[in-house]
């Protein structure tokens, strides 16, 4: 069986890509854009596949593409918020349907605050490997983000069948416009957290596949020679 040496950051060089060799003493190539330049820099720079992951996903949250979604994610926060106050009476049906888009909204505004400062933190401290206080605040709300979306889809998608829209007078009413959008919006996170999974996934795959792929031992003779 063979075994696969993990070398520190230390070990790994980190500006000669000509250093990586497959199995076959064959140099491994790295397509020069966007996505591609953001995982080979993660893996010259972490040695563990958790701390990989991470590098990737924060420094997507600083891309153009990352920041577009942040950005959305907070006008969902913030609407969430104003239909969950405006219209709190309005579903007899189900009452924790605005308690939930309410919960959702504050903790998606707070999550955009915290990612805002441990981008800002990265920026002024890229070199700092630590977890930053507010990177570990931003996991902490995405577990309940999690476990409140589980929760909510019990009381949201549980009145599917059952919700009617005409006179607030019937005995399962519910507003359109809390319930409609309450519904999609449940809908778009599970959508949401079941991509970030796969991403995840694939991550540790793309991780795991390229420490196997390189011969550390070509690696450490090169290195000797320098």
């Amino acid at each position: 069986m063979t075994t696969v040496r993990l070398l520190s950051c230390e070990s790994r060089p980190k500006d000669r890509k000509d250093n990586h060799h497959n199995r076959h003493g064959d140099p491994i190539e790295y397509k020069q854009n966007v996505i591609a330049n953001i995982l080979y820099s993660a893996f010259q720079e972490e040695e563990d596949v958790l701390s990989f992951a991470s590098h990737v996903t924060q420094a997507f949250a600083r891309t153009a593409c990352g920041i577009v979604v942040q950005t959305g994610g907070l006008a969902l926060a913030i609407i969430s918020v104003a239909i969950g106050i405006l219209r709190y009476y309005s579903c007899p049906c189900e009452p924790a349907v605005p308690v939930f888009l309410l919960v959702v909204g504050c903790v998606g505004i707070l999550k955009a605050i915290f990612v805002g400062i441990e981008i800002c933190t990265r920026s002024r401290h890229p070199d700092d490997s630590e977890p930053q206080a507010a990177q570990t605040v931003n996991g902490i709300l995405t577990l309940f983000l999690v476990f409140w979306t589980v929760t909510g889809s019990v009381w949201v998608y549980g009145i599917w069948t059952k919700v009617q829209y005409g006179s607030e007078d019937l005995p399962r009413y519910c507003d359109k416009v809390l319930y409609v959008y309450s519904f999609a919006l449940l809908s778009t996170m599970l959508l949401y957290f079941i991509l970030k999974l796969i991403t995840t996934l694939s991550l540790c795959v793309i991780f795991h596949r390229w420490e196997r792929s390189i011969d550390y031992e070509a690696m450490e003779r090169d290195a000797g020679k320098h």
